[in-house]
């Protein structure tokens, strides 16, 4: 019954009635995020008022399978009449979703309005707009774009047409704008839909929204329908988008547009007042009237921090004042925009926009102190005077910077030399303790950002700088002298602390030795205490060949009291890896000075001592034009210092010693596949390609095909050493599938290409006339030649929704008769609805089709 109610309403639609359902003209979904899995959807479209298609509810898809009617509340549930002719709608539901994913929402409305002249026929093309978003616990609360100018506007040829639509963000995340196409019935994209032609151009502002159609031709008068996409961003994470379709007007003007005086882009201190003028004026005074009038997020807000602006109406020049007095809770990434618009009452009303920005910054931290203490710096500051502030960030620099933060720079550029050391949680949290490797001798500053619940920064603080003392042993080596499972041997040197405060710390002193297993580990143990800088570590069951080792200097006083410990330092480890004919060695480091250049050492088989073979100042090397199965050993020299502190020559550490033997491992190259088909002549051409550099290892190839995805594999081709390949599949039934090569080198190894999917090209169209006459040329109804199609279910209607033919053969043979071989039936206008299962590769697809048909010349006229 619903198959029918719906074909007799497109019935009624398409005969003497037809106009009744040719309304829309523009529309959007927006949403409110309620909170959990719910939102608040609203529809807003703007229809004919003179159409009888008048809609009291419509229909949502909410995108998880679910379809709500939602009913009309605007206008005591009859919509609003915003001008002569238009009609605005407000309908609104809610729904509750099953769980955090994506979803995409939309409304389709049988139909456009008749004439527009970019979209052929769109007296029979349904409305239709989306909005995408995203539930997401990690993300939190999102709201869609407002939208809060008119999707309706006029434009004169030859004239440059501007319009914004006013987007607002609550959330105060980025927006971007995009144009796309209009779509019809399901989604689809509308057969012979184009963008308005120009002049010269025709585009819009990926920043600011502002649709620039430069110009109108003089003889492109006539409705224009174009659709734009508004996306929302947050932390580089796409939230949503809203699609809006609008209607632009083209009509013959005695009449130019009113003009704007230039905008105006703030940034501002959270807690001051905003006031600029905004000025508009007209060359037609003194026959038109012109209004002033703004829409934007400011206006949005609840009092007291509303923005001002009166709309004003005068002729030739108007001016009025955009007052705002701001405060912490304005405090965001991005800039508030606010959309001017001027308008007049000529012939035709015609409008001009404009946009201005106002950032609101929050004041800075004041960072108080910043003291050494050991190998660390602690760090101290107020609290951020915007309450609304979730924490701080911490940064630091060498040296001191001179950065004085522009009024619009907020945190702290790049370009300035400071890294930022660490983020913190809490508007309370007002201190940080520095101990990220920090050397003696460095002057390190620092500067403090509070940060926004959306990632707004505010200013940077006052910046202060400090110096480490030298009042803790500075480690210097730590070089392996054995290397042995068990029996090892490490040597360890440092500087003695030159700045200790004596009255505190009175002498003599002492370093005990303190030593960890593996580079990064934390479990220390005591190894031994001298009176000198420099120890030897030969500890039963010291294995220097399996891992590194990590120490560090603790100094203390004859009484035991500690004085402060060394920053830890760990031995050179050398890991091998082989390949074929070449060994890479690889090299894992922990040390507090910087190591500049890395020396390696190799012994031959069987020869006894260890020769320089190169320098390098990377973490990894690969030793090449080596034999395969012959055992080389390997050893490392690190060459290092401290940047800041003097010294007589470099740092120089050995690390353990290893031997490996290469081996051929390595898989071949992976084979380059692409695919041609041609869907007339039922075959598909691979084209097989090795990469240079590769073909001397690839010694055979073989060709892999499935028909689907999941399909079973079967072997096509198989062929021997060559540089390139090309093998011709022809199928009879089939073009669909997918291929893949393997590479194969002398010793087995093997390597795998992607897999590369083709479809198919499944064609299936059906005419819409046909003439039985029995004249011998179309005498039947039947779809044009076509392509992998495994079959089809057809049912045609008359115009009173009755069936009247129905066939499961793709080649349809429909002769106008009543099913069943019935009567001839009447001259006149025929609907069907046909499911057309497309051979595709990911199995049968079906593709539903409707559409008219027009029979002639049966010699019958219609008696309904």
């Amino acid at each position: 019954m619903r198959l029918i109610a719906w074909l007799v309403f497109i019935v009624l639609s398409c005969s003497s009635g037809l106009l009744y359902a040719t309304h829309n003209r523009a529309g959007e979904i927006t949403y409110r995020h309620l909170g959990g899995y719910q939102i608040e959807a609203t529809i807003t479209t703007y229809t004919k008022a003179d159409s009888q298609a008048d809609r009291a509810s419509l229909g949502i898809h909410w995108g998880d399978g679910t379809v709500d009617t939602i009913q009309r509340l605007n206008g005591n549930g009859q919509g609003e009449l915003i001008a002569p002719d238009l009609k605005k709608n407000i309908y609104r539901g809610i729904h509750i979703y099953p769980g955090p994913a994506g979803y995409t929402m939309f409304f389709e409305d049988p139909n456009r309005n008749g004439g527009v002249v970019n979209i052929p026929n769109s007296v029979n093309i349904p409305f239709y707009v989306s909005t995408q978003l995203l539930i997401n616990p990690f993300v939190g609360i999102n709201n869609s774009v407002q939208l809060l100018n008119p999707p309706i506007d006029k434009a004169c040829p030859g004239q440059i047409f501007i319009h914004n639509p006013g987007a607002w963000d609550p959330d105060g995340d980025s927006i971007s704008y995009r144009l796309v196409s209009c779509r019809g019935e399901g989604g689809q994209a509308i057969p012979g839909f184009t963008q308005p032609q120009a002049t010269n151009s025709f585009n819009l502002d990926p920043v600011t929204g502002d649709l620039i159609w430069d110009a109108p031709p003089a003889t492109g008068l006539g409705e224009y329908n174009v659709a734009f996409v508004i996306e929302e961003w947050r932390r580089g994470v796409l939230l949503g988008s809203v699609t809006r379709d609008m209607q632009i007007d083209v009509v013959p003007c005695t009449n130019t547009p009113p003009l704007l005086s230039d905008m105006h882009h703030l940034c501002v201190l959270a807690g001051e007042t905003v006031s600029f003028k905004i000025s508009a004026s007209d060359v037609d005074f003194p026959h038109d009237l012109i209004t002033l009038s703004a829409t934007g997020g400011p206006f949005e807000l609840a009092h007291p921090g509303k923005a001002q602006f009166a709309p004003v109406t005068g002729k030739e020049t108007i001016s009025q004042d955009f007052i705002w007095q701001t405060a912490c809770n304005h405090v965001r990434k991005q800039p508030w925009v606010i959309s001017f618009r001027v308008g007049d009452n000529g012939n035709p009303n015609l409008a001009a926009y404009g946009s201005s920005s106002v950032k609101v910054i929050a004041p800075a931290p004041a960072l108080l102190s910043a003291s050494a203490l050991g190998n660390t710096i602690r760090l101290e500051w107020t609290e951020s005077p915007c309450k609304e502030a979730t924490g701080y960030e911490v940064y630091r620099r060498t040296g001191p910077s001179n950065f004085t933060p522009g009024n619009c720079i907020t945190g702290i550029p790049a370009a300035y030399g400071f890294e930022r050391i660490a983020i913190l949680s809490g508007l309370a949290t007002l201190g940080y303790i520095d101990s990220a490797g920090l050397q003696p001798g460095v002057d390190y500053c620092y500067r403090i950002v509070a940060r926004f619940p959306d990632g707004a920064e505010s200013y940077a603080s006052n910046e202060l700088c400090t110096t480490l003392r030298r009042d803790v042993p500075i480690m210097t080596h730590v070089s392996v002298l054995k290397t042995d499972p068990n029996a090892g041997a490490i040597l360890l040197a440092w500087r003695p602390a030159t700045e200790i405060d004596s009255l505190q710390w009175p002498p003599p002193y002492a370093y005990q030795v303190e030593r960890a297993s593996g580079n990064m580990s934390t479990q220390w143990q005591d190894i031994g205490t001298t009176a000198d800088t420099s120890f030897v570590d030969t500890s039963a069951g010291l294995n220097t060949s399996g891992h590194a080792w990590n120490y560090r200097i603790r100094l203390i006083t004859s009484s035991g009291l500690v004085v402060g410990r060394s920053l830890p330092a760990a031995s050179l480890f050398m890991k091998l890896k082989a390949f074929d004919n070449s060994i890479e060695i690889q090299l894992e480091e922990q040390v507090p000075w910087t190591n500049h250049s890395y020396t390696l050492f190799r012994k031959e088989q069987g020869s006894a001592d260890y020769d320089s073979i190169t320098v390098f100042s990377g973490l990894s090397y690969r030793d090449s034009g080596l034999a395969n199965h012959v055992s080389y050993c390997y050893k490392l020299r690190s060459s290092g210092a401290y940047s800041t502190l003097p010294s007589s020559g470099a740092y120089l550490n050995f690390s353990q010693e290893q031997c490996l033997a290469p081996i051929d491992l390595e898989p071949p190259c992976a084979a380059i596949v692409m695919v041609q088909t041609s869907c007339d002549s039922m075959f598909s051409r691979i084209s097989i390609g090795i990469p240079p550099g590769c073909i001397d290892d690839v010694l055979q190839g073989r060709l892999l095909f499935k028909p689907a995805p999941d399909g079973e594999t079967e072997t096509l081709a198989s062929w021997g050493k060559i540089e390139n390949h090309l093998v011709e599949h022809v199928s009879a039934i089939s073009l669909a599938g997918c291929y893949q090569v393997i590479t194969y080198d002398s010793v087995g190894n093997s390597a795998k290409s992607t897999w590369v999917c083709v479809d198919n090209c499944p064609e299936y169209r059906l005419p819409d006339s046909f003439s039985p006459n029995n004249d011998g040329v179309n005498d039947e109804f039947r779809p044009y030649p076509y392509a992998f199609i495994a079959g089809v279910r057809m049912k045609i209607f008359n115009r009173w929704g009755i069936e009247v033919f129905e066939t499961t053969n793709p080649e349809i043979k429909w002769t106008g008769r009543a099913k069943n071989g019935g009567l001839l039936l009447p001259d006149g206008v025929y609907f069907y609805v046909c499911e057309v299962d497309e051979i595709r590769l990911q199995g049968i697809i079906t593709r539903r089709m409707k559409g008219i048909i027009t029979m002639l010349g049966s010699g019958i006229q219609s008696n309904e």
